[in-house]
């Protein structure tokens, strides 16, 4: 099947520029709806219970899996033959939809949000090391900054030492990635040069 790959590639870069935007709109708007969430007390996920802004929350996760599927294929055409991070973020991507799809208080919900916050940065060690070997100046930043992402994702716990939540926890751990993506999905609209 032929595929305008310009068109897949503009997508791409749309589709990471939204994911920081989605990210940001869904879990703010969902806390102006939410007066007992808090960031020391709670999880992200808790927004998805079954109350006023459970369905802003939830369908704003699903529509960021979604963004994040096609993100991910985009950056295959850029990669090529570097997949195995892509092949994570993709998962992460499902992974998304699911916790939208399944939301607190069911049990299940709880190990596909853990087995995400495993699955998301793992992906930027991969995509770190990929986008190193590549050996161009925007690649390298970028590889630098999905290293940055996992280092953060070991530190992120000992926010638990001061806060009973884990809400900050995952929030150093999500949006940096999603950062990732919107710094890479301008790179893709802005340059027209091989990446």
């Amino acid at each position: 099947m032929w595929v305008d790959k310009r068109l897949v590639l503009k997508l791409t870069g749309i589709s990471g520029i939204l994911l920081i935007i989605l990210t940001i709109l869904t879990i703010f708007t969902s806390i102006q709806i939410t007066p007992w969430f808090s960031w020391a007390e709670n999880a992200i996920s808790d927004l998805g219970r079954i109350e006023a802004a459970s369905s802003i929350f939830n369908i704003g996760i699903i529509i960021l899996g979604i963004l994040m599927i096609f993100f991910s294929y985009g950056v295959m055409y850029i990669l090529k033959d570097k997949l195995i991070g892509l092949y994570l973020l993709s998962i992460s991507g499902l992974l998304l939809i699911f916790i939208g799809l399944i939301p607190l208080p069911h049990i299940v919900h709880n190990y596909i949000s853990v087995i995400f916050f495993i699955t998301f940065p793992i992906s930027f060690l991969f995509l770190g090391f990929d986008l190193y070997e590549n050996e161009r100046n925007f690649n390298t930043v970028m590889s630098v900054f999905a290293f940055f992402i996992v280092f953060l994702t070991f530190i992120s716990p000992s926010v638990l030492l001061v806060n009973d939540g884990i809400a900050v926890s995952e929030a150093i751990i999500l949006f940096p990635g999603f950062i990732w993506c919107f710094i890479f999905g301008l790179k893709i609209l802005i340059w027209k040069k091989p990446i």
